[in-house]
């Protein structure tokens, strides 16, 4: 799941590296 996570916050958030807390979209979608 967290792989997840890091793929759409490569795309969503440029690699923010901690999604969940700096891009919350990026980790929901």
């Amino acid at each position: 799941v967290y792989e997840t996570f890091v793929k759409i916050d490569e795309i969503l958030c440029t690699k923010c590296g901690n999604c969940v807390k700096i891009c919350p979209v990026g980790a929901i979608t």
